[in-house]
């Protein structure tokens, strides 16, 4: 593993199919994604926007003190909007703010694969 596959593997959660792989190969497939994505973010020009989201930790508990909550957009060149947004996002330092971009990176990261070769079968499809 490289060094960001590792940062994932250590900090990130996991899935996996146990009839497919073990715990440790799905937390690798993961780690993998998840660096894949970040890569993607950074070689398509991606950047995130951090605010303080409009629900603070009141919204679902009542544990004293409040809490501020926020909310994460990812924005790519040529887009006025964020394409991919998370809110309620509890702060928990440099860490985990990377791992809340990664997932959005790999959202659309996925989002654009999956437009990609719907297009492509169209066209297959169409007799193009």
């Amino acid at each position: 593993m490289n060094s960001t596959e590792q940062f994932f593997y250590d900090n990130a959660g996991w899935a996996y199919d146990p009839k497919t792989e073990t715990s440790d190969q799905g937390r690798r497939r993961c780690a993998r994604s998840l660096a894949v994505a970040e890569q993607w973010r950074i070689t398509n020009g991606a950047w995130f926007q951090w605010e303080q989201d409009d629900i603070d930790s009141s919204f679902f508990s009542d544990e004293q003190p409040v809490t501020p909550l926020f909310w994460c957009g990812m924005y790519l060149p040529g887009h006025k909007h964020p394409v991919q947004a998370l809110g309620g996002i509890d702060d928990r330092g440099s860490a985990y703010a990377r791992l809340i971009q990664a997932e959005l990176a790999l959202q659309e990261m996925t989002e654009q694969d999956d437009a990609q070769q719907a297009r492509e079968l169209a066209t297959f499809t169409d007799g193009g």
